[in-house]
């Protein structure tokens, strides 16, 4: 499995990081594992942090929320996607 950085997510969702992004994955081969294991930090009072794990082949996400709060489950997903 691949599991990246939370820099790697907030990299992914800026327009022009200045090439962060590439610079920290190019040598990881991530693009040849099946699972990719992506923490999100969700900032704010309390700073929880969740994970989505997505499976490539079956082109699938799945999301772990230990307090499971299911109104920000949507964002933390679609953060996830625009690093993919």
């Amino acid at each position: 499995c691949a599991i990246f950085s939370t820099y790697d997510i907030v990299s992914a969702a800026r327009l022009d990081d200045g090439g962060a992004l590439s610079r920290s994955i190019q040598w990881t081969g991530f693009w040849e594992r099946p699972i990719w294991l992506i923490p999100v930090h969700r900032e704010g009072a309390i700073g929880h942090w969740t994970i989505v794990i997505a499976d490539v082949p079956k082109a699938t996400f799945y999301h772990f929320d230990s307090l499971a709060n299911v109104s920000l489950w949507k964002s933390d997903v679609r953060r996830a996607f625009h690093l993919i």
